[in-house]
């Protein structure tokens, strides 16, 4: 859909903030991407509470979920990481100059966790 990625990650309802991305560990390929829905001073490091995180490709395009392209909805009540394996994740542009990645995501493990909606991530080096 066309708004704020927002969904649900434990059951309680989830709503993006704040957001960024780095180079890949290992993988040239891939960036290390982190979602917040909180705001912090210091984005590039200070991060808490229930989020979402993945590994996702560092050029435009359409990219499926899988069982080795997932994203992580950490539920930071129970402690416990929900996987989505189902869905999608489009990057829409990438400027490392300007150090902004756009996209959109729909990522699903079930009812209870899932992500839908367009993000704008800030490069951390």
């Amino acid at each position: 859909q066309n708004q704020n990625l927002s969904g649900k990650i434990g059951g309680n309802d989830w709503s993006f903030q704040q957001g960024i991305f780095r180079n890949g560990f290992g993988d040239s390929t891939k960036f290390q991407a982190s979602f917040s829905s909180r705001v912090y001073a210091d984005s590039c490091w200070d991060h808490s509470g229930t989020y979402v995180m993945g590994s996702i490709k560092n050029t435009v395009g359409l990219y499926t979920l899988g069982n080795f392209d997932n994203i992580t909805l950490f539920d930071s009540i129970s402690m416990i990481n929900y996987i989505a394996t189902c869905g999608a994740i489009e990057i829409l542009s990438v400027d490392t100059t300007a150090g902004i990645l756009t996209g959109r995501m729909d990522a699903r493990q079930n009812t209870n966790n899932y992500m839908n909606g367009n993000f704008t991530l800030k490069m951390c080096k």
